[in-house]
C-alpha cells in the first residue's frame, strides 16, 4: 500500500526528488499518492519541473510550519468543488 501523503525533499542524496518522482511515474507505482515538495529551493525552474507531475499537489519551501502543513491537508482533503 502506498502512503496517502509524501513530503519530498528534491535535493537528497543517491537520488533526488526528481529521479524519485520519476521512478514512481515510469513504474505506475502509486497514481494515487500526494506528494508535496519540501526543499530550500525558491529556484523557478525547480518549481516548474515538480508542476509537470501529477500526483505533486504543493510546492513548499522550508521551513516547514504548522500553518503551511494545514493548508496541504485543506488541499487534499477538501473535496474539489
Amino acid at each position: 500500500k502506498c502512503p496517502d501523503l509524501v513530503f519530498l525533499d528534491i535535493n537528497m542524496p543517491v537520488m533526488d526528488g526528481f529521479a524519485f518522482l520519476a521512478k514512481i511515474k515510469q513504474e505506475l507505482i502509486c497514481e494515487q499518492m500526494n506528494v508535496v515538495i519540501l526543499t530550500s529551493s525558491n529556484r523557478k525552474k525547480d518549481r516548474d519541473q515538480a508542476s509537470e507531475f501529477g500526483i505533486v499537489v504543493d510546492y513548499l519551501e522550508k521551513p516547514l510550519t504548522q500553518e503551511k502543513v494545514r493548508q496541504v491537508l485543506d488541499k487534499i482533503l477538501k473535496p474539489n468543488l
